[in-house]
């Protein structure tokens, strides 16, 4: 009997650069000193490049934590939530929260 585990693929998008190296560095060591089964898949400032990076068939492995709003794009982290669960009806939705609520999830640990 194997125990096949899905890999949890991370995306993060903030357009503030030290805050966006902060929870990466953050992450990646919680999810080695914890073990978990997961990656940081891609981080950015650009809401395009993010929309870019996405698997379509494999959104619901994946945890989006998007900055709400992203001076000089057209679009937001919101906007990006809009389109996750627009395009993706097919797929269970996915649960997208806030980089303000990471940041005080991260602070707790």
């Amino acid at each position: 009997m194997t125990n096949h585990q899905t890999m949890l693929k991370i995306f993060i998008l903030e357009d503030n650069a030290d805050f966006l190296n902060f929870l990466e560095s953050t992450l990646r060591n919680y999810i080695m000193i914890e073990a978990l089964h997961a990656e940081i898949k891609f981080t950015t400032q650009s809401a395009t490049d993010l929309l870019d990076a996405v698997d379509l068939e494999e959104i619901n492995d994946c945890l989006f934590l998007l900055d709400i709003d992203i001076p000089g794009s057209s679009v937001s982290g919101i906007g990006l939530k809009s389109i996750f669960e627009t395009d993706f009806k097919g797929h269970s939705e996915p649960r997208l929260p806030s980089t303000a609520q990471i940041n005080h999830q991260l602070r707790l640990i």
